[in-house]
């Protein structure tokens, strides 16, 4: 199914597509324009190609909007790629830009270290982020209310932002259309679903994500609700540590420890082999987990549980 690159999702939200397909970005990178009038927010930029800055241009344009300010969910260049040239082409504007800081891209606060080698960096010279504080408001000038919230794990200083005219959560990277995401600190990530189920709980409606189809009662993909998402998101990665766990176990039975390509290749040997890389990855990640919850620890590269776990005191 085609994605229009402009697509009008509620009275408030019209999501302008990335133009950015891939194996990562799905159909492309969501941004969208949050707003009850003639000014609007934009959450989050896409990566910066011409195609995304022609279709942004001409809705606003054509519908006589003007941007506000730029929320950004994170530092992955696919999401804050577009920032320079839409300084470059709204450079009348003094738009402010809200980003929190991150220690895992070069520069915390300042944008120019965290686009990608091919962005036009010009414009940015003047430009900083304003850190985003843990519950902000946002939207009062677009007569909404829109709420930040600090929800790291796929990135470290990743939000959240609660739109609470719809009862509804733009996700970021945190929770995508379809798939699964990717995490950089599995213990940091699941603490930051299980938040977002504490912010929100039953009274979520939607979710925009960062990639991929809306979700809920009121979405383009309504096979479970906006909650059910969420939870299906933490089922997944416990029933996934539970895996590794029983294979951990079943060895260190036989007296041998794992190494991280050997859960993969048994985990993992019924999907095609050109995806166990990228599980691999996902499989240190819960390993890591483990160590940190006194589980499991390291030796060289092979991987052991500890006797406080396999005696039960854990």
């Amino acid at each position: 199914m085609t994605v229009s690159p402009v697509s009008v999702l509620s009275p408030l939200v019209t999501r302008i597509l990335g133009c950015n397909p891939g194996k990562f970005t799905l159909d492309g990178t969501n941004t969208y324009l949050v707003g009850r009038g003639r000014r609007k927010l934009l959450i989050d930029t896409g990566d910066g190609v011409p195609e995304y800055h022609s279709a942004l241009l001409d809705y606003l344009h054509q519908n006589n909007v003007e941007l506000s300010a730029i929320l950004l969910t994170h530092w992955h260049p696919d999401h804050i790629g577009g920032v320079a040239q839409i300084l470059d082409d709204l450079k009348p504007a003094n738009i402010p830009i809200y980003k929190a800081p991150s220690t895992e891209s070069t520069g915390p606060n300042a944008l120019a270290p965290t686009l990608p080698n091919s962005t036009p960096l010009s414009p940015l010279a003047t430009w900083v982020c304003q850190p985003i504080q843990d519950g902000q408001i946002f939207g009062q000038e677009e007569g909404v209310k829109l709420q930040g919230f600090y929800t790291p794990g796929h990135a470290d200083d990743h939000f959240v932002f609660y739109l609470h005219d719809e009862d509804a959560l733009f996700s970021g990277d945190n929770i995508l259309g379809r798939g699964t995401a990717v995490f950089t600190d599995l213990k940091v990530y699941l603490s930051s679903l299980d938040r977002t189920v504490d912010l929100f709980g039953s009274k979520l409606k939607l979710i925009y994500p960062g990639h991929g189809p809306t979700t809920g009662s009121q979405g383009e993909n309504q096979e479970c609700s906006a909650l059910e998402k969420i939870n299906q998101y933490i089922s997944h990665r416990l029933q996934r540590e539970d895996e590794i766990l029983t294979l951990m176990k079943e060895r260190s039975i036989e007296g041998m420890g794992s190494t991280s390509k050997e859960i993969v290749e048994v985990i993992y040997k019924h999907y095609p082999s050109n995806i166990w890389y990228a599980a691999e990855m996902g499989i240190n990640l819960h390993l890591k987990k483990l160590a940190d919850d006194g589980k499991a620890y390291q030796k060289s590269n092979t991987w052991y549980l500890t006797e406080a776990y396999l005696s039960g005191k854990l």
